[in-house]
């Protein structure tokens, strides 16, 4: 009965070994799972303001009649999407710069006050905000593209992470119920070899005229 004792220390010893090294590792991957989660966050943030105004720009908003938490019709939203763009700082700066440039070519040759001056420069704005649209439409379709990227390692991070507690927790498990059956083997082999022991000295007693008729399991221990 002391190795099955000493089986059964060294079961327990073992299943608290194999939870502690898997809480241990499921710290560990919760850590990096949160490290990678920061990392990534502010790509996923820029991709996802740039996907909503690329979507207003191209007219595809919440909806053509609008909704209560957003009552602007999607043509509404197209055209302040586009106002926003105009009224940015470098579109400004970039116009007017160009705007000089054309108004003092007309001015050389003596056309400023002309109509075709009114209808040059009213073309120079409509191709300009075109030019300047298809780049800025171009540059929020990259940032898109960067937080879609971002987002699909976050989610190959979260699978990661899903995977390995899983792997963990399994290990832990099995070895807990390895541990289990070893002691309970270890016991149930005991008991086998105290009561063959005990039939074979009842055996002896009786081929050698013991009287003795109620059976004592006092020296093995039960």
């Amino acid at each position: 009965m002391l190795g099955a004792g000493s089986s059964l220390v060294a079961s327990s010893s073992a299943s608290k070994s194999a939870k502690n090294a898997a809480n241990a590792n499921n710290t560990l991957q919760a850590q990096v799972y949160a490290q990678n989660q920061q990392a990534l966050a502010p790509f996923e943030n820029d991709g996802r303001g740039a996907t909503d105004q690329l979507a207003r720009l191209l007219g595809l908003g919440d909806s053509a009649t609008g909704t209560a938490s957003n009552p602007y019709t999607a043509v509404q939203q197209q055209q302040g999407a586009i106002q926003s763009f105009q009224d940015s700082a470098p579109y400004q700066a970039e116009h007017d710069a160009g705007l000089k440039s054309v108004q003092a070519a007309l001015g050389s040759k003596g056309l400023l006050d002309s109509g075709a001056a009114m209808k040059s420069l009213d073309n120079y704005g409509d191709q300009f905000l075109s030019s300047k649209l298809n780049t800025y439409e171009g540059q929020l379709a990259a940032l898109s593209g960067t937080g879609l990227s971002a987002a699909s390692a976050q989610a190959g991070v979260g699978q990661g992470y899903a995977n390995a507690t899983s792997a963990n927790n399994n290990a832990a498990a099995a070895a807990s119920g390895n541990a289990a059956l070893s002691g309970a083997n270890s016991v149930n082999s005991a008991l086998g070899s105290a009561l063959t022991a005990y039939g074979y000295s009842q055996g002896l007693g009786s081929s050698y005229g013991g009287t003795s008729t109620t059976p004592s399991l006092t020296g093995w221990g039960i």
